[in-house]
């Protein structure tokens, strides 16, 4: 397949595959750039290709991960696996159930627990949850450190104003002090997640 020299906007030299006319490639020799066509370069983060990437604000992150537990958790409806454990609970603050969230399940390897995988959960309006491993309803048996996030917009005009309505530490799971042994006959509400409130 022919190859493309061309000059980009920003000086660069590219070698590169060059379009198509009427079935044939083009080939186009150093320094020469080829009409109609371009490949925007990262030096100058897209701005040669008139690209811009936006971040996304907290509400569109929010709405992503809420949307993909609750694809997970309607997938996680189906026949579950045998090797699984099923893994119910509830998350208060200060004896207040917790309205918004995610709930998340890390091995702890220090206590034997080897599995490379994270069971997440998203928060339910009464402080609800239930994991799912990936699309499988149920978590492994074995350790787990656990995080919480929760957190709300202040703003409506700007989402990049946020306000965590839990303590910081309880979002990381090497912080947070939450340890739960995950096994196959547990005690009535034996994950449930009891948090301290925020401290002003």
């Amino acid at each position: 397949m022919p190859a493309a020299v061309f000059k980009t906007r920003d000086d660069s030299v590219t070698s590169s595959v060059a379009p198509r006319r009427n079935g044939r490639f083009l080939e186009r020799g150093p320094g020469v750039e080829t009409p109609g066509y371009h490949q925007p370069s990262l030096r100058d983060g897209g701005k040669s290709a008139g690209m811009f990437i936006k971040p996304l604000s907290f509400k569109s992150l929010l709405s992503l991960c809420c949307g993909c537990l609750l694809i997970s958790s309607m997938v996680g409806c189906g026949p579950k696996d045998p090797l699984l454990v099923q893994v119910e609970g509830k998350v208060t603050v200060g004896n207040k159930p917790l309205p918004r969230g995610t709930v998340s399940f890390h091995p702890d390897a220090a206590k034997g627990n080897d599995s490379k995988e994270v069971a997440l959960s998203p928060i339910d309006a009464e402080g609800n949850y239930r994991l799912n491993t990936r699309i499988k309803e149920g978590v492994a048996p074995g350790w787990y450190n656990v995080a919480v996030t929760a957190a709300e917009e202040t703003n409506a005009k700007d989402p990049y104003f946020t306000e965590w309505l839990i303590p910081q530490k309880y979002i990381n799971p090497r912080t947070s002090n939450l340890r739960f042994e995950v096994v196959k006959e547990p005690a009535p509400g034996a994950y449930d997640i009891k948090l301290a409130p925020k401290t002003k």
